[in-house]
Order: C-alpha cells, then sequence, then structure tokens
C-alpha cells in the first residue's frame, strides 16, 4: 500500500510507477506533488482514496491496467486540484477530464 500522505510535498517527483504488489493508495498519498506528470496503477489496485493528486498541477497521464468501470468503483478521489487536464488510460480506453 502507499500510505496517506507518503508522498506528500515531493516537489521534484515528475513520474510513479507503483508496484504490482501494491493494493491501496490512501488519502493525500501525493498531495503538492506539484511536478508529477504521469502516475501507473497496477491492475490489481483494490482502493484508491481521496485527494490523492491535490495539487499535482503538471498531472497530464494515469494509466490504470485495469477498466474504466473498475477504476470508477474503487476509486474515492474527487480529483480536487488535480490538473485542468488529464488523460486516464485504462486497459478498455480512455477517460478524459
Amino acid at each position: 500500500a502507499i500510505n496517506s500522505y507518503a508522498f506528500q510535498d515531493c516537489r521534484s517527483l515528475t513520474s510513479i510507477i507503483i508496484p504490482d504488489s501494491a493494493t491501496a493508495i490512501y488519502d493525500g498519498a501525493f498531495e503538492n506533488c506539484v511536478a508529477l506528470r504521469t502516475i501507473e496503477i497496477p491492475e490489481g489496485m483494490k482502493y484508491i482514496g481521496h485527494k490523492i493528486f491535490e495539487n499535482c498541477l503538471q498531472l497530464s497521464k494515469i494509466s490504470f491496467g485495469n477498466t474504466k468501470d473498475r477504476f470508477l468503483l474503487i476509486s474515492e478521489n474527487d480529483w480536487a486540484g488535480s490538473a485542468d487536464w488529464y488523460t486516464l488510460i485504462c486497459s478498455d480506453g480512455t477517460l478524459e477530464e
């Protein structure tokens, strides 16, 4: 799991590949990672907490190894403060915000 606020304020972090062994990303895990542009989330992810990307102003691409429906089911994130535009790439297509 990626604990709550684990990478908070890591301002030089530009990309993250979550390992397959991680099954949860808890609240605020990447909050204020202002340089974060891309993240890869594995297929087996079971929970995505609130505001994990708050103030990640450069975030443009989220890759998820499962379906769009599965992402929406496990995600409690409201994407507050995220980039004005990002693409969510899932195994069955993309969602654009």
